[in-house]
């Protein structure tokens, strides 16, 4: 495939951002409904990356950190207001509901415990496809969008590539534990 027609199919598959967002939305429903919980009762509570990161580990979280999860849940939210105009905002929920919802289901069937760093591998594989999106459409840089979605668009990018800075680390350390425990 040549470097035009790869630029042809992402283009694509960015204005087509309806479509995939059904698909997408149906599979995350499908993979909830379809699969139980994992079990993670075997370690503690807490934020880390081989921890549960259950109602008591968030309720012991400081108040900064239940600001930037505030932060970051809102922002994720706010594409609801676009969603219905703008593509970027399409892959924004996208990426939010299959992180919340098939994220733990793939977990549940594949039989690895829900924990810190489950979280963070799901926000690796969901919110990858936003940041490139956010990223190639730069729609923040655009005047003929307007000042609150490119400011929107703005914190999201900024958002999601400052959440990846922990995210790589705690998935990292989850992956390398999960590979040693199945062996």
């Amino acid at each position: 495939m040549t470097l035009r027609r790869h630029a042809f199919a992402v283009k694509k598959l960015m204005t087509t951002g309806g479509r995939v967002f059904r698909v997408g939305l149906v599979a995350a429903i499908v993979m909830v409904v379809a699969c139980g919980e994992a079990s993670a009762a075997d370690y503690p509570s807490g934020a880390g990356a081989l921890e549960q990161f259950d109602a008591e580990a968030r309720a012991a979280l400081p108040p900064m950190m239940k600001g930037w999860l505030m932060l970051l849940l809102g922002t994720f939210a706010a594409s609801v207001v676009f969603a219905w105009k703008k593509v970027e905002a399409r892959w924004a929920l996208l990426g939010l509901l299959l992180a919340m919802l098939a994220g733990p289901a793939f977990y549940s069937a594949v039989g690895w415990p829900m924990l810190g760093g489950a979280i963070a591998l799901s926000h690796l594989v969901c919110w990858t496809p936003v940041l490139v999106v956010l990223a190639l459409r730069r729609p923040f840089a655009k005047r003929e969008h307007g000042k609150l979605y490119r400011g929107w668009s703005a914190i999201l990018l900024t958002v999601i590539a400052i959440s990846f800075v922990f995210d790589v680390r705690d998935a990292w350390i989850y992956l390398q534990h999960v590979q040693t425990s199945s062996t």
